[in-house]
């Protein structure tokens, strides 16, 4: 997204465990469903949850500054909240200081976590 994409298709939104793709390759997915029928939402269920859930059609990507750009995405909506997600990817919970539009949050977010953040007008 901060390289100039306008979207992200998720290829493989449900397979069987341990999915391949048509030339071999081992793929993952959002859903597992086992031959038993079980069904296993994957990480990257959560991931796309918590972007589709709270970023409404027609939401700007707003630049976003400081030690955590890398791993964080912010967007205005139409209705002009904001939506902040956020990812910890390292084990150990990590305080963070978020500032949007004046207002100032402060918070902890759990180590190996995604976090989103809803600041309404």
């Amino acid at each position: 997204m901060i390289n100039g994409a306008n979207g992200y298709m998720y290829w493989n939104a449900v397979l069987q465990p341990g999915g391949k793709s048509t030339w071999g390759w081992g793929q993952n997915a959002m859903i597992t469903v086992d031959d038993k029928g079980a069904i296993t939402y994957n990480p990257e269920f959560y991931v796309m949850k918590h972007f589709s859930h709270y970023i409404q059609k027609g939401s700007k990507r707003l630049v976003t500054t400081g030690h955590d750009t890398a791993t964080t995405l912010a967007f205005e909506n139409p209705d002009g909240s904001v939506v902040v997600v956020m990812a910890n990817n390292v084990k150990d919970d990590h305080q963070v200081n978020l500032k949007v539009a004046g207002q100032q949050f402060e918070t902890l977010v759990k180590g190996h976590s995604f976090n989103t953040f809803l600041i309404e007008k």
